[in-house]
């Protein structure tokens, strides 16, 4: 959520657990990143894919658009009235009680 709140769009390579959930939603549904690719024969992910990507990612207008109205709405939520910002004074009234 750091990359979403500072409007960085991402190179997605996961390695575990809730990871792969994360690209997925980063790649296929919000549509904010690229997935790093292993290479077919190797197996590996290679330093020029990721330069490839990164390169990518952030020269892809419509992904910066994107990302930048998810940025938006991120720091709308933390604000008096976002309601990210409520469920963190609910979250703290019910500790305190």
């Amino acid at each position: 959520m750091e990359g979403v709140r500072n409007g960085v769009p991402f190179v997605a390579w996961p390695y575990f657990a809730d990871q792969f959930v994360n690209r997925a939603y980063i790649c296929d549904i919000w549509r904010i990143g690229l997935p790093a690719v292993a290479d077919e024969k190797s197996g590996i992910v290679t330093k020029e894919h990721i330069a490839g990507r990164v390169v990518e990612v952030m020269g892809d207008a419509g992904m910066r658009k994107r990302i930048e109205a998810m940025m938006a709405v991120a720091h709308e939520s933390i604000q008096e009235d976002g309601c990210s910002h409520g469920n963190f004074d609910i979250f703290v009234e019910s500790i305190m009680s």
